[in-house]
């Protein structure tokens, strides 16, 4: 359309150029007939019309004067846009240029969401659907096909799905993984918990410590290596954030080629990681956290387990296919780990990791939040100190000695007594005609007695 719209401009100012061309070509051809016939009554003698020829020669030759001013002012506007046109550069489409067919509008038709969900059922028309004639003006029908079919592959790279949900097993094995993980940092604690007891005995038989094995990958039972001592006893903060970094990532390229199912989609492209990580883990991925400016830096912490096809861009999965024994995991994470001290033993202080604290305090958000699958119900408070205020039960953690009361608690005896805390509404929730305050579920009760009541 574009190129259609220039091509019209530019023939009406050659028509416009001809035109005046032509008002000048008949204006001197009147001109020199005038000449032809003064002089042709100069011939004759005839002094009348000496007299007259004198006076239009008079009038001729001023009427000259200001025609030839026209004609040099016109001529020089003419040399002028003649210039102009000359001293217009050249445009050189470059090859991607000459490969477009369409141009590129800052308005688009259909917003991003609409055009995401609606691009893979994009088709040519086809006689069968009642056209009685299909002209391609273009490119023939078969190269028209070629085009959708290229421009529908690419778009399915690097849109994304607005709609797409996890699956259940993307939630079985994240659910399963949480799980590992808060043992394994469990029994991190615990076995340095039994360091510190030994180490404090005087006469005890303290053990020697456990030989770090030099083929990792061998290891059977990464919670014992010997003398009950774990794989990943010598984790800091930043080998547990780099472990579970591994992992998901892992885990959201896999589950999105399972979820998608679509051979088209053939990975997360980089413009959509953060996206699909916040969809399925319900949390920030921010590559500032881990001391890196993208996704892709990112990315090369973990690179023996994920990376960046080079080609389209998309995270792609290191590991064979299949791959279901998360030990694997903590053993990469240890092998990385002791790579890293060897080089800073060896001097080379670019090797530090360099977390930020946000992503400590992330993390720990994280792990007071429910496992997958598990409701937010299920988890119970502990006293964290000081006997309750009658039969109380149980109370909510950092209200512990202020009588509050848990959900569905039922009362007791003022003054102490046993506890027969019971799940489930008590007797205090308000009814019809009650003066007993009442309280909504998952809310601790405070009461707020009003005088005379």
């Amino acid at each position: 359309m574009e190129s259609q719209n220039l091509e019209k401009e530019r023939k009406k100012l050659i028509e416009k150029r001809q035109k005046e061309m032509r008002k000048l070509a008949e204006e001197e051809k009147k001109r020199a007939a005038e000449k032809k016939r003064l002089l042709e009554a100069k011939n004759k003698g005839d002094d009348a019309d000496k007299d007259e020829q004198k006076d239009v020669e008079m009038k001729g030759e001023s009427g000259d004067k200001d025609s030839k001013k026209d004609e040099e002012e016109k001529k020089q506007e003419n040399e002028d846009m003649e210039e102009d046109e000359e001293k217009m550069p050249e445009i050189e489409l470059t090859e991607e240029e000459k490969k477009m067919w369409f141009r590129n509008s800052n308005v688009n038709d259909l917003t991003g969401p609409v055009m995401s969900a609606s691009f893979p059922h994009f088709t040519l028309p086809e006689k069968d659907e009642g056209f009685d004639e299909i002209t391609y003006d273009w490119q023939p029908e078969e190269k028209s096909q070629e085009y959708l079919k290229q421009i529908v592959e690419e778009r399915k790279i690097t849109s994304r799905i607005e709609d797409l949900q996890p699956s259940e097993w993307f939630k079985t094995k994240y659910g399963d993984w949480q799980k590992a993980y808060s043992d394994w940092q469990a029994k991190q604690k615990d076995s340095k918990e039994s360091k510190g007891e030994k180490k404090n005995e005087k006469d005890g038989d303290v053990k020697n410590p456990a030989t770090e094995p030099s083929d990792i990958f061998s290891v059977e039972d990464i919670t014992d290596i010997g003398n009950g001592e774990p794989l990943f006893d010598k984790f800091t903060f930043e080998d547990w954030a780099l472990l579970s970094l591994r992992f998901e990532l892992y885990l959201l390229a896999a589950a999105y080629k399972k979820d998608v199912n679509d051979p088209g989609r053939i990975g997360i492209h980089e413009a959509n990681v953060q996206f699909y990580y916040s969809r399925y883990f319900q949390k920030q991925l921010n590559p500032k956290y881990y001391g890196v400016d993208n996704v892709i830096d990112l990315t090369k912490l973990v690179n023996d387990c994920v990376c960046f096809d080079t080609t389209n861009n998309v995270l792609l999965v290191v590991l064979p296919e299949g791959t279901d024994e998360i030990d694997i995991f903590v053993k990469m994470s240890e092998e990385s780990r002791r790579e890293r001290q060897r080089r800073i033993d060896a001097g080379d202080e670019t090797a530090r990791l360099k977390f930020s604290s946000l992503l400590q305090h992330q993390q720990t958000q994280q792990q007071q939040i429910p496992q997958v699958g598990q409701s937010p119900l299920q988890t119970s408070a502990v006293p964290e100190s000081g006997p309750p205020i009658g039969n109380a039960g149980p109370t909510t953690p950092g209200l512990a000695g202020k009588g509050v009361k848990p959900i569905g608690a039922s009362p007791g005896p003022v003054g102490g007594g046993k506890a027969s805390w019971q799940p489930g509404p008590g007797p205090w929730q308000g009814g019809k005609g009650s003066r007993k305050p009442s309280y909504s579920p998952r809310q601790p009760f405070i009461p707020r007695w009003r005088g005379g009541q």
